[in-house]
């Protein structure tokens, strides 16, 4: 069975871009959410096997849905073009890796099966 990949951004083109993405290459993916409470609400009905998360939604800190990731023990993969010194002590980039933006597929499919396969 395909790994299923929650996607959890605010833009909407960039999210079917992430989508296409990750069909192509034998992903299964659900989202996108693009609120820090979509998210959290898909989180409570699913459970993704790994989700690519931007750190900022419609203006708001995604921290909940971090905190809310660890609390649960799905891993995810931040998607910004923030830096880690520039989100201060969030502690949502601490120890989690940010593929950045714009997304590049070698880069994010790369990732993705990196950290599923330390599970």
């Amino acid at each position: 069975m395909s790994p299923t990949v929650m996607i959890v951004e605010d833009e909407f083109l960039l999210a079917m871009d992430v989508e296409a993405m990750l069909e192509t290459n034998g992903y299964r993916a659900v989202g996108p959410a693009a609120t820090v409470d979509q998210a959290l609400d898909m989180l409570a009905r699913q459970r993704p096997d790994i989700v690519l998360l931007d750190i900022s939604l419609r203006g708001e800190w995604a921290t909940p849905v971090a905190g809310a990731l660890r609390k649960a023990g799905i891993p995810y993969l931040v998607m910004s073009a923030y830096s880690a010194s520039e989100l201060g002590p969030s502690g949502v980039l601490d120890g989690t890796r940010n593929i950045g933006k714009p997304v590049d597929e070698r880069r994010l499919i790369g990732a993705l099966a990196e950290v599923l396969a330390s599970r």
